[in-house]
């Protein structure tokens, strides 16, 4: 099958997609401000800094995704993969309250923070299971 060379090639505008995308990546994006001494000591004011705290998919995320959301460490980053890698998968995100030592305050630092994607759960029929 030939084409025929004067056949033209649709144009397609991906302006407003682009802007779509823009827009996503600004949402994934939390400012908190955190204050800091500034560098004299000797006087007692102190300035807002904005550090940004992206949002985190806890079925896809790795320890170090996890160190960056306030409050958790090394200590818990590695005993959420643990857990979420027994269950393989979490279906909430309220599920974090399950991780051992994650209590409800720490849960309500990070709850904002965190994504659960739909796509990535594994369901099993327990009637089969072994």
């Amino acid at each position: 099958m030939k084409m025929s060379a004067n056949k033209s090639i649709k144009q397609y505008d991906f302006s407003r997609f682009q802007q779509e995308i823009k827009e996503f990546k600004i949402d994934q994006q939390i400012e908190k401000k955190v204050y800091t001494p500034k560098p004299n000591y000797s006087s007692k004011e102190f300035k807002a800094e904005i550090k940004k705290i992206k949002k985190v998919d806890i079925n896809l995320a790795d320890t170090i995704a996890f160190k960056s959301l306030p409050g958790i460490g090394t200590y818990f980053a590695k005993r959420i993969c643990k857990y979420r890698n027994l269950l393989e998968g979490f279906h909430s995100k309220h599920q974090i309250l399950e991780v051992y030592q994650i209590n409800s305050l720490r849960y309500a630092k990070i709850h904002d923070y965190l994504l659960v994607s739909e796509q990535d759960i594994v369901k099993r029929n327990i009637n089969v299971i072994n």
